[in-house]
């Protein structure tokens, strides 16, 4: 590295999706090279993000709206029993 120079950028905050990143060089005396190189890339969602994620949410909130009743009536069972003479 000509000087101790270090060059470098941060990418962290970039949205899903599939980008292209192009980069040039410079040389030690200021000129830069010619062609950039390019890199495709591809960034994913977080795995809480996904589609199988949002499956498993939907599945959850089915169960829970299933269950939800069931179980109602047996806190009602036994509240009934509770309070029943005897």
């Amino acid at each position: 590295m000509a000087g101790n120079r270090r060059a470098g950028q941060n990418y962290k905050e970039l949205k899903p999706g599939d980008y292209t990143f192009m980069a040039r060089a410079a040389r030690p005396h200021g000129a830069w090279t010619g062609t950039p190189v390019a890199i495709d890339v591809s960034i994913n969602p977080p795995w809480y993000l996904s589609n199988i994620a949002y499956l498993g949410y939907f599945l959850m909130f089915g169960l829970l709206i299933y269950a939800l009743p069931a179980v109602d009536l047996l806190i009602n069972k036994e509240t009934v029993k509770d309070t029943s003479p005897g």
